[in-house]
């Protein structure tokens, strides 16, 4: 049986689109965009993937660079107004595919606080079920869920939910993407908030079992809500942490950079980012303060802190991450997955802080993303199978398991 739509109008609230989104993108420029990935040379985020991620989300939900209604999801239309003149002709006919597979929505879910509000998109199947959801928290960047977008649609495309969400604090304010409140660095108000997410899929989506997928920040995140809510089934982490501790303060030597470079990717200075509790333990760090304190800090975010209650739940996970590494040490990152008792895999490339993963993740064609999916496949209550498509769905590569 179809399962109930619990929207009728798709969009549980107003979408009013990201006002940079102008122009067109071109077939070359699309490709170009992928080649390069996520980071541009600096270190920042590439503002090409950005510009994808943000036309792509305005194709899909109708938002107009004026912040008028638009034809899309929000108000009950195809959703797919402007994608000839904004996307490629191929990507164009991928929006329009997904389009008639599943529903493009756009949230603000209700965190663990009531002072929270977390941006959100969804892709709810409309075929029969049973579906499974994946839920995607966005990495750290001040851009959240979009940048990923292009994965949602491959999952959509293989018939999956999807529900994807900016963590609490990221964002530049006044975009549709930023979430409110502090950031609070995979901390519990983070595992609080996934399951509140849960709770807001469980209500509209009634999904037949519920993986989270996430790349850095986002995988982190993945697994300490696996770790402490029941209802996750499976987990795929990319370029992921096991002992923040360790990754940022080991063998007496601080990360100063990693932590300088995070800092400038939360979308906002750090008094209006962060609360009291977390700036003091920030300015700590780079004060080579109190560092009993600091790892303290980092050991309540580590994955590796919580490998009884995984090991308990016996939940599936699935380990992507590079051998050059320079943000999320590989040696902690080998030793959580040593410990984990579950069904499980991990993935070594070679590169560094989801440079593998970023072209899959932020547009066609797709590389290493593309060997999670018969991982996620192992999600209880699966019956997904992949739809043939016009353009490049899939990829011949394949990752090498170590």
């Amino acid at each position: 049986m179809p399962q109930e739509n619990p929207f009728t109008t798709g969009s549980s609230e107003h979408f009013p689109g990201f006002p940079d989104v102008t122009a067109g993108l071109t077939a070359a420029e699309t490709s170009r965009i992928t080649g390069r990935g996520l980071w541009a040379a600096d270190g920042t985020v590439d503002p090409g993937a950005v510009r994808l991620g943000q036309t792509l989300a305005n194709v899909l939900l109708g938002g107009t660079a004026d912040g008028g209604e638009g034809s899309g999801a929000a108000d009950g239309g195809e959703g797919t107004g402007g994608a000839g003149e904004l996307l490629p002709a191929e990507l164009a006919a991928c929006v329009r595919e997904v389009r008639g597979l599943a529903v493009p929505a756009y949230h603000r879910i209700e965190g663990a606080t009531q002072d929270v509000r977390l941006s959100a998109f969804s892709l709810r199947q409309l075929g029969p079920g049973p579906h499974p959801l994946v839920v995607v928290p966005a990495g750290w960047t001040p851009f959240g869920w979009p940048l990923f977008l292009w994965s949602y649609l491959v999952l959509a495309h293989k018939g999956y939910h999807v529900l994807a969400y900016t963590p609490r604090g990221l964002g530049v304010p006044g975009l549709p993407s930023t979430s409110s409140g502090f950031v609070d660095v995979a901390g519990p108000h983070d595992w609080a908030d996934g399951s509140a997410v849960i709770d807001f899929a469980v209500d509209h989506f009634a999904p037949s079992a519920v993986g989270f997928m996430g790349e850095s920040y986002g995988s982190g995140i993945s697994q300490l809500v696996a770790a402490h809510d029941d209802r996750v089934a499976a987990v795929v982490a990319l370029s992921t942490w096991g002992n923040l501790a360790t990754s940022l303060y080991d063998h007496d030597t601080r990360h100063l950079a990693a932590v300088k470079a995070l800092l400038a990717l939360t979308g906002g200075p750090v008094e209006s980012k962060f609360d009291e509790e977390n700036q003091r333990i920030l300015a700590d760090f780079q004060a080579d303060r109190n560092l009993e304190d600091v790892v303290d800090w980092g050991r309540l975010r580590a994955p590796e802190s919580y490998l009884e209650l995984t090991n308990d739940k016996g939940t599936p996970t699935f380990f992507s991450n590079t051998w050059h590494e320079s943000l999320f040490a590989v040696n902690q990152v080998l030793e959580t997955f040593n410990g984990l008792e579950v069904p499980k895999r991990l993935n070594m490339w070679i590169g560094d802080h989801a440079a593998p993963e970023g072209p899959a993740l932020i547009g066609p064609p797709a590389a290493p993303g593309e060997s999670t999916s018969p991982w996620r496949r192992r999600t209880p209550g699966s019956t997904t199978t992949s739809r043939a498509s016009p353009t490049e769905w899939r990829t011949g590569r394949r990752s090498a398991t170590r």
